[in-house]
């Protein structure tokens, strides 16, 4: 009796062995072989749902067919895998059976609330149905859950939710605290604008509701929807979205160059000052005490440096204009002089240039009219630079220039000088 209970034990661990490898052997080729991992374990519901997919792909009668059985012996085995009621589900829309489809994708939405598949029908559903409002809420359970994965598939599902009042005042508060949201959301309008333009009408309504509610991080979305507008090939409207966006300090920095005293530091907006870092300078804006002012510091290094990193894009309707700058130099050794330079951006000829001799440590001021002629230019340019020199060591930069305002003035018609 004894041996009888050591043979039952022993073939029963023996068993359980067996049935543990086959379950290691199916999960180890689930991704190259699911066909032989779903035979080996038939529990191994991640190679049975590759199967069915594979069989939907098929497109043919009878691979549905057999994806249909699979699903249903799936749903069996495995009750509590929403995955399998939304396999189900897809199958039953292949036959045109939508009501019975739709109770499978909320059966599997009540058994996981984040079951991917049926997220995507059952949002795709309800837009089908006319349900936006509905559709947001599912929207916000993917964007939670699927962000980088099944996100980018509702792109062109936004301009129609967007249109409805109710849908766009719940999608502006879904996002509210949300950054990342924001951006998404941005994102998904963007991506659909080459083909239908006109929609980005939803994202300047986003950015502008946004404002009002005074939402956090909203000024990387105006960046967002300028450069939107750019890409449309439409600087007037980008330079208006600009403009329209500005909270009241940003406004009191106004005009044909923003921010022309670096009293606030750069918002990255493609209007606005562009400081970046090169090798030979650090540039910065910083507080000159014993001025009360703001300044732009540029700290040379002793080192050849073509200066290129610092410049705004500006519009500058046809006329007559004045380019003045007031700076400071302490113990500047240059070997050309420094200059602002206004053109129909980088690269083409210059309209005008500024320079900016040694002052030897007192504050001057420059001054010089220029001429924009009648043409095309969607957005000009003003930067700092030199006339053209070869990175030589005799070439070096060394000292400190510190730029307190560059504005321009449009004058009275006349001659330039």
């Amino acid at each position: 009796m004894v041996g009888l209970r050591r043979f039952f034990l022993s073939s029963f661990s023996w068993l359980i062995l067996v049935v543990l490898l086959l379950g290691t052997v199916s999960n180890a080729v689930e991704l190259k072989y699911p066909d032989l991992a779903m035979r080996l374990n038939p529990f191994n519901n991640n190679a049975r749902i590759q199967v069915i997919t594979n069989n939907l792909e098929a497109g043919d009668i009878g691979s549905l067919t057999e994806a249909e059985q699979l699903a249903i012996d799936g749903a069996y085995l495995s009750r509590g895998d929403a995955r399998m009621f939304s396999m189900l589900g897809i199958i039953r829309e292949r036959q045109d059976k939508n009501e019975k489809a739709q109770m499978l994708f909320d059966h599997a939405l009540r058994l996981l609330p984040t079951e991917g598949f049926a997220l995507l029908n059952r949002f795709g559903y309800l837009i089908k149905q006319k349900r936006p409002l509905d559709a947001v809420d599912l929207a916000d359970i993917i964007y939670r859950r699927w962000r980088n994965d099944l996100w980018p598939l509702l792109d062109s599902y936004w301009p129609y939710i967007l249109s409805d009042s109710q849908a766009f005042h719940k999608t502006v508060q879904m996002f509210d605290k949300s950054p990342d949201g924001k951006n998404r959301l941005m994102g998904s309008i963007f991506a659909g604008l080459e083909k239908e333009p006109e929609n980005i009408k939803y994202a300047q309504a986003l950015v502008a509701e946004w404002i009002a509610q005074k939402s956090e991080n909203t000024q990387i979305l105006v960046n967002q929807l300028v450069d939107a507008w750019l890409d449309l090939e439409k600087p007037d409207q980008a330079y208006s979205q600009f403009v329209s966006s500005m909270n009241e300090e940003q406004k009191s920095e106004l005009g044909y160059v923003f921010n022309s005293k670096f009293n606030l530091q750069p918002t990255q907006n493609f209007f606005d000052w562009s400081i970046g870092q090169q090798q030979g300078f650090v540039a910065r804006i910083i507080e000159v005490s014993d001025v009360g002012e703001n300044a732009l510091e540029i700290k040379f290094q002793d080192n050849p440096v073509r200066i290129k990193s610092i410049w705004q894009n500006l519009k500058l309707p046809s006329g007559n204009y004045e380019l003045s700058s007031r700076y400071m130099t302490s113990h500047l050794r240059a070997p050309k002089l420094i200059r602002i330079f206004v053109g129909c951006g980088r690269g083409k000829k210059p309209l005008i240039d500024l320079p900016l001799p040694d002052s030897k440590g007192e504050m001057v001021q420059q001054k010089i009219r220029f001429e924009v002629p009648d043409d095309d230019c969607g957005a000009h340019r003003l930067w700092l630079g030199t006339e053209f020199l070869s990175m030589s060591r005799k070439n070096r930069f060394s000292g400190i220039l510190k730029l307190f305002e560059v504005s321009i003035e449009r004058q009275s018609a006349g001659k330039s000088n």
